[in-house]
């Protein structure tokens, strides 16, 4: 009887020291901020691409080699009232691989480019894709156990509403009617002065 109970005790040690370990190893993969970007356009598309900055933190005594790729999240995991962007080209990710020396920082760079010949066509649209970061197994490591850990950044992006959407045609307008309406009153007042008994 005591037999089985030493037996059952060491199991349980062991199994506790397993999950402490394993628990260790998954708190010090990698750091990513922030964990969700949204982007709005309120005044309407910009005229150069929008670029914001993830931040990835190495958390390891050792070097590492982090990697960053778009990619649309399953059905199932899509926001609600969010749909796919149309074109994944339409984001891109610079640079696309950081290596990352031990305990040290450094940023992916996030643009989002939507083509002047497609924007017409997207209006009070919702969009939501993730950017992934994934790392190699660490150089230098002692054999440990190692995860190749990926983490996710959702973009959630707001197209413009058309009617906060500048055009330029209308500001040409604009300038052409005050112009020419200058125009016609000082030839009108010119004509007056001709005018004889005026």
């Amino acid at each position: 009887m005591r037999g089985n109970v030493k037996k059952i005790l060491w199991f349980v040690i062991l199994l506790v020291f397993l999950l402490q370990l394993l628990t260790t190893q998954a708190q010090a993969s990698l750091q990513i901020w922030p964990g969700k970007l949204t982007i709005s356009m309120p005044e309407g598309y910009p005229t150069e691409r929008i670029s914001y900055l993830i931040e990835v933190t190495n958390p390891y005594m050792y070097s590492m080699n982090t990697s960053a790729r778009v990619e649309n999240p399953d059905m199932q995991q899509l926001t609600t009232n969010y749909s796919y962007i149309p074109d994944l080209s339409w984001i891109t990710v610079e640079p696309e691989t950081l290596y990352l020396p031990a305990n040290t920082s450094s940023t992916f760079k996030v643009f989002l480019d939507v083509p002047k010949s497609e924007r017409s066509n997207y209006y009070n649209t919702s969009w939501e894709t993730w950017v992934v970061i994934s790392s190699d197994k660490p150089a230098g490591d002692t054999g440990g156990l190692i995860f190749e850990v990926e983490l996710a950044v959702k973009l959630f992006i707001h197209t413009p509403s058309r009617q906060n959407e500048p055009t330029a045609g209308i500001f040409i307008i604009l300038i052409g009617v005050i112009i020419t309406s200058g125009v016609i009153y000082i030839l009108l007042k010119n004509v007056r002065k001709n005018i004889p008994g005026k």
